[in-house]
């Protein structure tokens, strides 16, 4: 499912520098600047960013319930950009 995730800032990482993928399947840092806490997730790949990281290709916080959201370079390779 769509939509942000986290809460905590500072992400955590694995051994030998490897992003955690969450219960979710998704990366728990932002794909932008590697932090943690509230991030918005793709729903075609793993990554997950900060909406300030994002800037205007952030989804708006008021997303509806089960509207997918896509990363901008999933978007670009699905020709949605």
């Amino acid at each position: 499912s769509s939509g942000w995730v986290g809460g905590a800032a500072g992400g955590s990482s694995g051994e030998g520098g490897a992003t955690v993928v969450e219960e979710d399947g998704n990366f728990d840092t932002c794909a932008v600047c590697d932090g943690g806490g509230l991030l918005v997730c793709c729903e075609a790949c793993p990554q997950a960013y900060h909406a300030a990281c994002l800037g205007e290709e952030a989804p708006p916080e008021e997303e509806e319930e089960g509207q997918a959201w896509f990363c901008p370079p999933c978007k670009a390779q699905l020709g949605m950009a």
